[in-house]
């Protein structure tokens, strides 16, 4: 519930700046609330790329820079590719060639054949001699092995000619996927081996954060049995149990287990490498204080609330703060520990 307060002084500095303020306030609430784990974590990219090349090379063009955005299939690098051209050059010759000696050796077959049913028909009627039939017969077998024979070393220029324009087309490095460029891995000039890295691609869009819990939690996590809010900075998303990956393997050492959520990126303000902190259900229910989020301010000391005293719709009062120690967010509203807090005291939210 939000109520108006229309006069209120926030205290002698807002009061020499014009007098009384018309603000927000919101009511503290006791509520029942599941007490909460804090735990930590860090975000990373959904996908990541360190991309090379398949051939080797002399770079002659790196058109991406750190930060770049590029999409799939964008040029990233690009490396001399003049001896492979004339490779190609030479594979296209050979294999017209081939296919020469494929026409000349078929057409060779062609007669061979039609001069053994010459042979044959003359046979059938007692005019052929044996021995010339046998050597027809004879002759047009090897004619027919010598096409197949041709046949298999045009097949063989063909392929050769594939290979070479593929390793052509390597020789352009481009996107796998959609991403930023974060760190190009050579320059103008270097001469690059097999498999060697030219550009770092991180994936945009989604990121995902891993999240250490101790294992003491696992049942609860497993049975998907959880609501997990996750703070960065000044975003906060809250991750349903179906978004979790449960990585199912205790760290000896720390006795924890990890699960991954993937997250928007909210348009870039999320990054990988960045840290986090979750709060993650750890057991039974208990009654507890509640403030709107919005009323949880921050300074040096710690966080605190303006509390506003003696006033009422139309009535002034004053806001006074008070500190406040924060112990996890419940949907959109905290739950603090306080002293100078109880059930009803309106809160300062906005003004």
């Amino acid at each position: 519930m939000m109520i108006w307060l229309a006069t209120v002084l926030a205290g002698p500095a807002l009061a020499q700046m014009g007098g009384p303020a018309v603000v927000i306030v919101d009511a503290v609430r006791l509520e029942s609330v599941q007490q909460h784990r804090r735990v930590t974590g860090e975000l990373r990219a959904v996908r990541r790329s360190f991309v090379a090349t398949r051939e080797a090379g002399l770079v002659i063009e790196v058109p991406v820079r750190e930060g770049m955005r590029v999409k799939a299939g964008d040029t990233l690098a690009r490396l001399d590719s003049g001896i492979l051209l004339l490779e190609l050059k030479r594979a296209e010759a050979d294999r017209a060639a081939a296919a020469g000696i494929v026409d000349e050796r078929r057409a060779n077959l062609s007669w061979r054949e039609q001069e053994l049913v010459l042979y044959r028909q003359s046979a059938e009627r007692g005019a052929a001699n044996v021995k010339e039939l046998l050597d027809a017969e004879s002759t047009a077998i090897i004619a027919r092995t010598r096409v197949m024979q041709s046949e298999r070393l045009a097949g063989v220029a063909a392929a050769r000619l594939e290979l070479l324009k593929k390793r052509l087309a390597d020789m352009t490095v481009t996107a796998p996927f959609d991403g930023v460029v974060v760190a190009r891995r050579a320059e103008l000039g270097e001469w690059v081996g097999e498999g060697d890295p030219l550009v770092e691609l991180v994936s945009v869009g989604q990121v995902e954060a891993w999240i250490d819990i101790p294992q003491r939690y696992f049942a609860a996590v497993a049975k998907r049995q959880v609501e997990i809010t996750i703070s960065i900075d000044s975003i906060q998303e809250r991750a349903d149990a179906d978004r979790l990956r449960i990585i199912p393997q205790v760290d000896p050492r720390s006795r924890s287990f990890t699960i991954v959520i993937e997250l928007d990126d909210h348009g870039g303000r999320l990054t990988p490498g960045m840290s986090l902190t979750a709060w993650v259900p750890t057991g039974g229910r208990s009654d507890a204080l509640t403030v709107s989020g919005d009323a949880v301010l921050r300074n040096d000391i710690g966080a605190y609330v303006y509390v506003a005293r003696g006033g009422g719709l139309g009535v002034q009062g004053n806001a006074t703060p008070a500190n406040v120690q924060v112990r996890f967010p419940i949907d959109d509203r905290i739950v603090v520990e306080s002293a100078a807090l109880k059930p009803g005291d309106l809160i300062v939210v906005e003004g």
